[in-house]
């Protein structure tokens, strides 16, 4: 028998979308532990929809589906696509693309103190992670190893005092157009 409320585990369910994927990772482990199925089914269909799910063959099949999706089409649209489908959540996405929005230009160090949340490059590093499907024509290949995935939505620029970020001109249009930024 679990220690909480259907009320109280209602309210995580209905929370689900907006909640972040280590805390999904967390309620998912502790309702396997108390047998609360319901909100174990929510939180790891949620983490698939994210592509935020423990690797597997589940994963790999959406990844290859989103691939399939964007086959063909332009960084831009594949950004309108991956973006559309797997909008930014809420509770750390939006904030990171906020400040990056807000902060052309803006050092590392300098996102790093403003952000609240987890790092903020693991955060930014995520956004192309968690939707890595959609973006696997324009992945850099090994041999390109100075190049990161982030890259394809974020110019890094290499200065004496830092590494300044700007938001790439296909990312600010795509997010334009979803109405992200």
């Amino acid at each position: 028998m679990s220690a909480y409320s259907k009320e109280k585990v209602a309210k995580a369910i209905d929370a689900v979308p907006e909640t972040s994927g280590k805390i999904l990772k967390l309620w998912a482990e502790r309702g396997r532990a108390q047998g609360l199925d319901a909100l174990v089914a929510a939180c790891e269909q949620e983490l698939l929809r994210r592509g935020e799910a423990e690797p597997g063959p589940e994963l790999d099949a959406i990844h290859d589906g989103w691939a399939a999706k964007a086959e063909g089409l332009g960084l831009e649209e594949t950004i309108f696509t991956a973006f559309g489908d797997i909008p930014p959540n809420q509770y750390d996405e939006a904030e990171a693309i906020a400040l990056l929005h807000a902060n052309p230009g803006i050092s590392v160090k300098e996102a790093e103190a403003a952000f609240s949340m987890d790092r903020f490059t693991h955060v930014a590093a995520r956004l192309v992670e968690n939707r890595k499907g959609f973006f696997r024509a324009h992945l850099p290949t090994k041999s390109q190893t100075k190049d990161r995935m982030i890259d394809l939505l974020i110019a890094r620029d290499k200065r004496p005092e830092g590494i300044h970020l700007t938001l790439r001109p296909e990312t600010l249009a795509a997010w334009t157009r979803l109405g992200v930024i």
